[in-house]
């Protein structure tokens, strides 16, 4: 019996890896794996979803970003050029969201790569709005990405059941 890892999950923890190490300027080892039993964790301080419609199955998957503060704002003052002083939420934002765009990008195709994909808009969502997700959604697969005390995911929900949630801090 084979108990190693499918070799697209290792190309995607590189692509992962390079992408993270691109926004970030640091290192990161990612492990992908499928399925996952999840709750909410209570560290996360962003939560972003990516809405993908696959256009041959008629169906929406999404990619969530899940991310501390202190990666949140690492990421945000590399991408920026900025100190930490200087950062304001409108810039951890807006790097949290360009990060869900360029992670997703390394994991997309492992949803199924003969649809057609059409990508949404990542939006914010609190931890309700998250929790409607996990409820409502099955969760496909998922990249943890955490280092030392630090909470950095990517969940893949296939298929989606897109809830009511309103963008949140």
């Amino acid at each position: 019996m084979n108990t190693s890892p499918p070799a697209q999950f290792s190309e995607i923890e590189e692509k992962l890896r390079a992408a993270w190490f691109f926004l970030s300027g640091e290192f990161r080892c990612f492990r992908f794996c499928e399925g996952m039993n999840l709750q909410d964790e209570k560290d996360v301080y962003r939560r972003i979803v990516l809405p993908i419609s696959l256009h041959n199955v008629h169906h929406l998957a999404a990619i969530v970003l899940l991310i501390d503060r202190e990666d949140a704002e690492k990421l945000a003052t590399s991408m920026f050029a900025i100190s930490k002083t200087d950062l304001t939420d409108a810039d951890i934002a807006d790097a949290c969201v360009e990060a869900c765009n360029v992670l997703s990008g390394a994991i997309i195709g492992y949803l199924n790569a003969h649809d057609q994909v059409e990508i949404g808009i990542p939006k914010a969502i609190g931890s309700d709005g998250y929790q409607l997700l996990l409820n409502g959604s099955e969760i496909k697969a998922c990249s943890d990405g955490n280092s030392d005390n630090h909470h950095l995911m990517l969940v893949i929900f296939d298929p989606l059941v897109e809830p009511k949630y309103t963008e949140s801090d």
